[in-house]
Formats: structure tokens, sequence, C-alpha cells
């Protein structure tokens, strides 16, 4: 199942969530992201996910 097709649409989705308490979980790819905690390669898989995303959606248009 596909969240988003952006990477801005999947970043602030991420910061929403945080920005309210709870943690996200990407099972699949096993990236946890806590308020207030820095993981700089979680960040950098999680924009790799949100750029492909994005460059599926614009090659399928």
């Amino acid at each position: 199942m596909r969240l988003v097709r952006s990477l801005n649409d999947l970043t602030k989705i991420v910061d929403e969530i945080n920005g309210k308490g709870a943690a996200i979980k990407f099972l699949k790819e096993n990236l946890t992201f806590v308020a207030d905690v820095s993981d700089p390669m979680a960040e950098f898989e999680l924009h790799i996910m949100g750029s492909f995303a994005q460059f599926e959606r614009a090659v399928i248009r």
C-alpha cells in the first residue's frame, strides 16, 4: 500500500505525526521515527523512498 506519491507529502506526514508525540515505524524497511530523536540514516532512507515514489508517479503520467 502506498502512503504518498511525493517526498514533500511524506516528510509532512512524518513531521505531523511526530509533532503530536507519536512514533512511526515502517515495518518492511525497519525504520522508526520518534519526535525529538534524530537518525540521519533513517531520514536518508525515508528521502530515498519518497524520491522513488515521486519519480514513479512522474513516469506514469
